[in-house]
C-alpha cells in the first residue's frame, strides 16, 4: 500500500481541484477556496497525510430534476469536494488501500 504522501500529492490534488471547480466555479465557497487555493491545497494535503483530516457538517436536500433524489453536500467548505474528487480519480487499487487509512 503506497503511503499517503505519495497519494496525496500536491500535483493529485490540484487535478481534483480542477474536476470540482468545473462546474462550481460561480458559487461563493468555490470562489472564496479559489482566492487562495495553494494554501488550501497544501493545508488539506498535511491534513490528509498526517490522518488528521476531518469533513465539515453536511447538508441534506431534494431535488425533483430529472427524479426525485435526495443530495448530500459539503456545508460552508470547497476542500471535502477537493478531497472526494481526488479519491475517485485514483486508480482502484489505490483507491481501495486508501479504504485503510
Amino acid at each position: 500500500m503506497p503511503p499517503p504522501d505519495k497519494i496525496f500529492t500536491f500535483k493529485n490534488l490540484y487535478k481534483a481541484y480542477l474536476g470540482c471547480r468545473e462546474n462550481k466555479r460561480t458559487t461563493y465557497h468555490a470562489a472564496k477556496f479559489e482566492m487562495s487555493f495553494e494554501a488550501e491545497l497544501l493545508k488539506l494535503r498535511e491534513e490528509l497525510t498526517s490522518h488528521n483530516y476531518q469533513p465539515g457538517p453536511s447538508i441534506c436536500f431534494a431535488i425533483s430534476d430529472p427524479k426525485l433524489r435526495e443530495v448530500w453536500a459539503a456545508f460552508f467548505s470547497f476542500s471535502p469536494r477537493v478531497y472526494l474528487n481526488s479519491r475517485l480519480k485514483l486508480p482502484a487499487v489505490l483507491y481501495i488501500s486508501m479504504v485503510n487509512i
